[in-house]
């Protein structure tokens, strides 16, 4: 499916997200106002051949976007998978909550985990030409915070970070 707006939260917890790929970022849902909601952009993706190629869920000046994205919904879970054709590497961000049918004390453990994946699909994605060796990239994942209260209270005025983390994990 198209990547559309989607929130996501433990049961029996104040911990959740609302992942919107149309704003670009991901709020931390908890019991406050829209205004007040802290927002995060988070950058997941690869950089190729010198360029990064990123999901919907960070500004478009991190990266350019896949070829292809295509967006999974479960229960527990959502996934975002991207495709880079010269390449013919797919990457998939998948976001899920710990859930065990009938045990309350660990579905209700406030804790939403990321996985960040990478594989090389075996012949062409759509008849684009393979450019570029499947092993010349690396993944990227990173994180910046901020809250929205200052993004409406200052309107125009820079994101300040509240945190950042920024890695280059093996794949």
């Amino acid at each position: 499916m198209q990547p559309i707006c989607h929130a996501m939260s433990v049961l029996g917890s104040r911990l959740g997200f609302l992942f919107n790929p149309a704003d670009r970022n991901i709020s931390l849902l908890r019991f406050d106002s829209y205004k007040t909601l802290p927002v995060c952009e988070l950058v997941a993706g690869a950089e190729i051949d010198g360029e990064r190629f990123v999901f919907p869920l960070a500004d478009a000046k991190e990266g350019k976007a896949f070829d292809l994205i295509d967006m999974r919904i479960s229960p527990c879970s959502v996934r975002w998978i991207g495709i880079h054709g010269p390449s013919n590497i797919k990457i998939t961000l998948t976001a899920f909550i710990p859930f065990k049918p009938r045990d309350a004390e660990f579905s209700t453990i406030p804790v939403v985990q990321f996985q960040l994946h990478a594989e090389a699909l075996p012949g062409a994605f759509r008849w684009v030409p393979k450019k570029t060796k499947s092993s010349d990239g690396q993944t990227v994942l990173a994180s910046t915070w901020w809250s929205r209260a200052d993004q409406f209270a200052h309107p125009g005025h820079p994101r300040r970070a509240i945190s950042e983390q920024t890695g280059y994990p093996e794949t």
